[in-house]
C-alpha cells in the first residue's frame, strides 16, 4: 500500500516516457522540446522559456519599472559607489538570510518577493535589498538588487505583506551567484505547465478550487481512470482522474509521483475542471487497469490520502 507524503513539488508531468512534449517559449514562441531544454522561474503561472536571454527579455519591462522607481526615490545623500560596492554582499545575504521578507501578488498572478538584510557602516545602518521571483522555495529570477543607507528607499520596494519563509537549503543548491537564473525543465514540470497553459476562462476559477478539496481523497481511493509514466526513468508519475456529477459534470485530477520511500507517493498537484479537452491532455502515458474494471486487475496497489491536507488556491499540496 502506498501512502502520499507532502511534496515540495507543485508541477506535473510530460506525456509518456518515450515521447517528448513540444511547447513554445512564452517570449519568442520558439518550439521547445520541454523535457530537454526548457527553463522556468516561477510556478504560479507555469511559463516556459527557451533560454535565459528570453527570460530577461520577457521581464525587461518590469525591470525597467523597478529601475525607474529606484532612480526616482534614491536621495542625493546616498552612499557613494565605492561604499555601496563594499557592501554588495548584503544583496546576497538578503536572499540567503533576510531580516525582512515581503510578498506581493501582481495582477499577472506572479508572487514577487522583496528581501532585506541589514549591515553597519560607521555606526549607521545600511540595507541590502533584493527583489525576485521564487521557485520551489528558492530565489529564481532577480529583478533588482541594491544597497542603501536610506530606509525610505527600502520601503519603496517592500510592497505587499510581510511573510516568514521556511526554506531548506542544500549544498547542491546554494544562493545564486549571478543575477538572473533559471532551472532546467523536468518531465513532470512540463506537463503541468501544459495543463495550466490550456485552461480556459470558462473553466472552474482558481479561487474556487478550495471548494473541491473534498474530492481529493475520493479521487485517490476510487479513481475513474489512472494513468502513469516514467519521469526520466527514475520515478513513476501518476494521474488520478475521477468524474463527478453534482450540480454540474466535472472531473478532479490528482497528480502524484513515487517518493523516496517505496511505500509512499508524493502529491504533486490537484485541481478540478469541467473541460473535457483538458482531461484529454491529462491522460498521459499508459492507462492502468483498475480493480473490478473490465480491463483487468493488474493494477493492484491501493492509494490512500490519509494525512494529507489541501492548501486552497490552485489546490497545490505542500
Amino acid at each position: 500500500m502506498k501512502q502520499p507524503t507532502k511534496s515540495r513539488k507543485t508541477k506535473a508531468s510530460e506525456k509518456g516516457a518515450s515521447k517528448k512534449s513540444i511547447v513554445q517559449c512564452v517570449c519568442c514562441q520558439t518550439p521547445i522540446v520541454a523535457r530537454d531544454s526548457a527553463y522556468f522561474v516561477e510556478e504560479e503561472i507555469g511559463r516556459l522559456f527557451c533560454s535565459e536571454e528570453c527570460i530577461i527579455q520577457y521581464f525587461r519591462p518590469e525591470i525597467q519599472i523597478l529601475e525607474k522607481t529606484y532612480f526616482k526615490t534614491v536621495l542625493p545623500t546616498e552612499l557613494n559607489a565605492d561604499v555601496r560596492e563594499s557592501y554588495a554582499h548584503l544583496r546576497w545575504r538578503a536572499l540567503e538570510a533576510p531580516s525582512e521578507t515581503y510578498q506581493e501578488k501582481l495582477a499577472s498572478g506572479d508572487l514577487r518577493y522583496s528581501f532585506v538584510a541589514e549591515g553597519d557602516h560607521d555606526g549607521e545602518k545600511v540595507y541590502g535589498v533584493s527583489v525576485c521571483l521564487m521557485l520551489r522555495g528558492e530565489p529564481s529570477f532577480l529583478f533588482i538588487a541594491f544597497v542603501t543607507r536610506h530606509r525610505s528607499l527600502v520601503d519603496a520596494f517592500c510592497r505587499g505583506r510581510p511573510v516568514t519563509l521556511t526554506r531548506e537549503r542544500h549544498e547542491d543548491s546554494p544562493v545564486p551567484s549571478r543575477d538572473r537564473l533559471a532551472d532546467s525543465w523536468t518531465a513532470d514540470d512540463s506537463a503541468r505547465a501544459g495543463l495550466v497553459q490550456y485552461r480556459t476562462q470558462e473553466d472552474i476559477p482558481e479561487q474556487a478550487f478550495s471548494e473541491y478539496e473534498d474530492c481529493l481523497e475520493a479521487t485517490l481511493q476510487d479513481p475513474t481512470e489512472l494513468w502513469n509514466y516514467d519521469d526520466s526513468g527514475k520515478k513513476k508519475v501518476y494521474h488520478f482522474i475521477k468524474e463527478y456529477e453534482r450540480k454540474e459534470r466535472f472531473w478532479y485530477v490528482v497528480i502524484a509521483r513515487d517518493a523516496e520511500d517505496p511505500t509512499q507517493i508524493e502529491l504533486v498537484d490537484a485541481f478540478p475542471t469541467r473541460d473535457p479537452l483538458l482531461i484529454e491532455r491529462a491522460r498521459l502515458g499508459s492507462k492502468r487497469a483498475l480493480p473490478n474494471s473490465e480491463e483487468g486487475t493488474d493494477a493492484t496497489e491501493e492509494y490512500r490520502a490519509t494525512g494529507t491536507t489541501g492548501s486552497g488556491g490552485k489546490g497545490h499540496l505542500h
